[in-house]
């Protein structure tokens, strides 16, 4: 689903999509000859969707992976190995 934004927001806008899957809007802005997927909730931005994807993440509230040695928790399994291998 596309979506025109308001021509005041930015002059360089071009459209916005919505990600049904994951409910994550972000905009693809073209400045200059670079694209961008912006993150909705904060500044993050990334010329990747995968990347804003998983940036996401850290704004869902849910923690799913836990560290058996520790209160460690997150929301992304990668993680959580690294919190292992680099500190038990």
């Amino acid at each position: 689903v596309w979506v025109d934004f308001d021509s005041s927001q930015c002059s360089n806008t071009e459209q916005a999509e919505t990600d049904s899957q994951n409910q994550l809007s972000y905009s693809r802005v073209k400045h200059g000859d670079s694209r961008y997927f912006t993150c909705s909730l904060c500044s993050f931005r990334t010329r990747k969707k995968w990347n804003l994807t998983q940036h996401f993440l850290i704004h869902t509230a849910k923690k799913r992976f836990s560290c058996p040695q520790c209160s460690f928790e997150c929301n992304r399994n990668d993680r959580l190995k690294y919190h292992i291998y680099n500190h038990h």
